[in-house]
Protein backbone atom coordinates (compact mmCIF):
# COMPACT_ATOMS: atom_id res chain seq x y z
CA UNK A 1 0.00 0.00 0.00
CA UNK A 2 1.13 3.35 -1.16
CA UNK A 3 0.02 6.56 1.31
CA UNK A 4 0.10 9.43 -1.03
CA UNK A 5 -2.43 11.56 1.39
CA UNK A 6 -0.63 14.03 3.64
CA UNK A 7 -1.10 13.45 7.46
CA UNK A 8 -4.24 16.01 8.67
CA UNK A 9 -2.79 18.75 11.06
CA UNK A 10 -5.77 20.17 12.77
CA UNK A 11 -5.29 23.45 15.25
CA UNK A 12 -7.58 23.66 18.59
CA UNK A 13 -5.79 26.54 20.46
CA UNK A 14 -5.14 29.39 18.12
CA UNK A 15 -3.34 32.56 19.02
CA UNK A 16 -5.08 35.50 18.96
CA UNK A 17 -5.47 38.06 15.98
CA UNK A 18 -3.13 40.16 17.96
CA UNK A 19 -0.30 37.76 18.62
CA UNK A 20 1.45 39.64 15.70
CA UNK A 21 2.35 41.95 18.66
CA UNK A 22 3.14 39.65 21.37
CA UNK A 23 6.12 37.65 22.65
CA UNK A 24 4.73 34.43 23.75
CA UNK A 25 1.65 32.57 22.05
CA UNK A 26 0.32 29.44 22.70
CA UNK A 27 -0.82 26.99 20.17
CA UNK A 28 -2.65 23.48 20.40
CA UNK A 29 -2.72 21.16 17.51
CA UNK A 30 -2.80 17.07 16.54
CA UNK A 31 -1.64 15.56 13.49
CA UNK A 32 -3.07 12.35 12.49
CA UNK A 33 -2.90 9.96 9.45
CA UNK A 34 -5.77 7.51 9.03
CA UNK A 35 -3.56 5.07 6.66
CA UNK A 36 0.04 5.10 7.70
CA UNK A 37 0.01 6.83 11.27
CA UNK A 38 2.25 9.29 12.58
CA UNK A 39 5.41 8.14 14.10
CA UNK A 40 7.41 11.71 15.40
CA UNK A 41 6.52 15.12 15.13
CA UNK A 42 8.65 18.31 14.92
CA UNK A 43 7.89 21.65 15.55
CA UNK A 44 10.35 24.47 13.56
CA UNK A 45 10.16 28.09 14.26
CA UNK A 46 13.12 30.41 12.63
CA UNK A 47 14.62 27.40 11.35
CA UNK A 48 15.31 25.70 14.89
CA UNK A 49 13.78 22.27 15.28
CA UNK A 50 12.43 21.22 18.68
CA UNK A 51 10.87 18.06 19.91
CA UNK A 52 6.85 18.37 19.73
CA UNK A 53 4.07 16.12 20.20
CA UNK A 54 0.48 15.53 18.53
CA UNK A 55 -1.92 16.68 21.51
CA UNK A 56 0.09 19.24 23.21
CA UNK A 57 0.30 22.93 23.63
CA UNK A 58 3.10 24.25 22.42
CA UNK A 59 4.23 27.76 23.77
CA UNK A 60 6.56 29.88 21.40
CA UNK A 61 8.54 32.75 23.67
CA UNK A 62 10.34 35.35 22.70
CA UNK A 63 8.77 36.23 19.55
CA UNK A 64 8.96 40.27 19.50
Amino acid sequence: VVDLTCPVIAYYQNPPASALSLSVITLGFTVSDAISGVKTVECKLDGVVTACKSGEIKTLMDLG
